[in-house]
């Protein structure tokens, strides 16, 4: 997957990331490790991504947040 995350300069840049995944539910597939709660991860487009690359949001949507796991 791709982190998107603030450079030293405040840009936000794509970041490769390995990640475990586990169940798929569905259209989503559950992480087990590799993320840490909070971090933003690229959702559509990923495939034009590249480490570093400078991103530039199209649309400010709040992020959904993931479902508590008991």
């Amino acid at each position: 997957v791709f982190v998107l995350a603030n450079d030293a300069q405040g840009s936000l840049r794509a970041a490769s990331r390995r990640v475990t995944s586990g169940e798929v539910m569905g259209d989503e597939v559950v992480v087990l490790a590799g993320l840490e709660p909070g971090e933003q991860v690229a959702a559509s487009g990923s495939f034009k991504l590249f480490d570093g690359l400078k991103v530039v949001l199209a649309a400010d949507e709040p992020a959904a947040a993931a479902p508590e796991q008991k």
